[in-house]
């Protein structure tokens, strides 16, 4: 429910009775945090049990449920978040102005000075999060401004499990300081607080929540602190795009492959049209029927897959073009499309097979970059009808706002003409969540 509320300036120091569990202020309990802390692999951090006093906390929880929450929907992320609950009115939530005092009181700021050797601030920096059934957060590395740690105060039901999802997982990193698999796994438990320093190497993602009837209540925040030098972020090795003579040195009768309704004028000036709008097209039944049943069966029984990252960036099965894939291509397809599209190729292509399993996706990144405008053709191998409630459509997007949304179809190829020089449009294929069959992509 909506309210008008006063807003306060906010108090930072120990003005009130504390909530934090007085145990923790014990020299020897810290000594041992700070210890747990300093071990913590793959980065630091600590998962630190009973941190307020239970009572306290559950009347937080009484005041978080009455207030606004707002969805944040988007390529890497799909939860509900508070108002700044540094705004709230003192009066109408004092539980809330309560553990906000604490959490940033002097107490809370020494111990995490103990444990963590990092000389934090006062500055309060925190909302409420709600992860439902899907919700997650993917990889990222929380490197803004003058964050130093990062933590999670965890308001879930007392039977959460490992089952029930939306586990802090944290990532080891390559040689080239990517995250590259998830080495460490935190359970989410009432009344704990996981927390990490923030540094360019801790990579970390909420998973998917799977409880139908569980809701993943968490207070999260940063402690401020000096801020670190930073290392550039590391881009991707730029993709190799090789002379179709090479990438597919057969000929192709295109019109021995292609639905001869793409080869009338009515239909490539409908294709034109809409690609110059700015938007993707889908060109349903596009391959002839032998020739599709040809392309599914050699990406099915005759492709070998390998795993894509960093998962900051993607995560998702890969294989080469070959056989009769490389029709994708060739020479002979790029004449078709330049025909279709109105487009001037360079005679180089890249291709490959993508494989969409559970938990796979492609974030927005700015990590590839190429001076002309090219196209982007994907071309669906899935059979079964799709069900949307299971993700895995592909968004094309500028800085602004979507400008086209397309679902699996079988023998289905969508066009996108994409900039990267400008940085304006760029391709995600949202997280798919669920099991269920193979879900094939041929892009060229």
């Amino acid at each position: 429910m909506s309210a008008n509320r006063k807003r306060k300036a906010p108090s930072t120091g120990q003005s009130s009775a504390s909530m934090l569990n007085h145990e923790l202020l014990a020299p020897e309990k810290s000594s041992a945090l700070k210890s747990s802390f300093e071990r913590g692999k793959p980065f630091r951090h600590v998962h630190i049990p009973n941190l307020m006093d239970p009572d306290a906390l559950q009347r937080v929880r009484e005041e978080l449920v009455k207030l606004d929450f707002f969805p944040r929907v988007n390529d890497l992320n799909t939860f509900f978040q508070s108002q700044d609950l540094k705004a709230l009115d003192e009066d109408e939530f004092p539980a809330i102005a309560q553990l906000r005092r604490t959490l940033y009181g002097d107490d809370m700021l020494d111990i995490m000075r103990k444990i963590t050797g990092i000389d934090v601030d006062s500055t309060p920096d925190m909302a409420a999060l709600v992860f439902r059934d899907r919700g997650h957060l993917l990889c990222h590395d929380d490197e803004i401004d003058q964050r130093r740690i990062a933590y999670i105060l965890y308001l879930v039901p007392d039977d959460w499990e490992e089952a029930d999802g939306g586990l802090l997982e944290l990532f080891a990193t390559d040689k080239e300081n990517n995250p590259s698999t998830v080495a460490t796994r935190l359970v989410p438990a009432w009344n704990s607080l996981a927390c990490f320093a923030v540094t360019e190497d801790s990579y970390h993602q909420v998973s998917e929540v799977t409880s139908t009837d569980k809701v993943r209540l968490s207070i999260s925040g940063w402690f401020h602190g000096p801020p670190l030098k930073r290392e550039p972020p590391a881009l991707d090795p730029p993709r190799i795009y090789i002379p179709m003579e090479e990438a597919a040195p057969d000929s192709y009768d295109v019109k021995a492959w292609i639905n001869p309704i793409y080869f009338t004028q009515a239909k490539r000036s409908e294709v034109r049209r809409d690609l110059e709008e700015g938007g993707a097209k889908e060109m349903v039944d596009f391959l002839l029927e032998e020739k599709y049943k040809l392309i599914k069966t050699a990406l099915i029984e005759g492709s070998s897959w390998e795993q894509v990252g960093p998962p900051n960036k993607r995560h998702y099965e890969r294989s080469h073009l070959c056989g009769p894939c490389a029709f994708f291509a060739s020479k002979d397809f790029a004449a078709f499309l330049s025909e279709m599209c109105g487009f001037e190729f360079t005679g180089e292509a890249y291709g490959e097979g993508r494989k969409f399993g559970t938990r796979a996706y492609t974030l927005v990144h700015d990590g590839e970059k190429r001076e002309e405008t090219f196209v982007d053709a994907v071309f669906g191998c899935n059979d079964e009808p799709w069900d949307e409630d299971w993700g895995g459509q592909t968004v094309y997007h500028d800085d602004e706002e979507e400008f086209g949304t397309i679902w699996p179809l079988r023998n289905a190829l969508t066009l996108g003409s994409i900039s990267i020089s400008i940085a304006l449009r760029r391709l995600i294929t949202a997280s798919t969540w669920h099991e269920r069959k193979l879900h094939g992509y041929v892009c060229a």
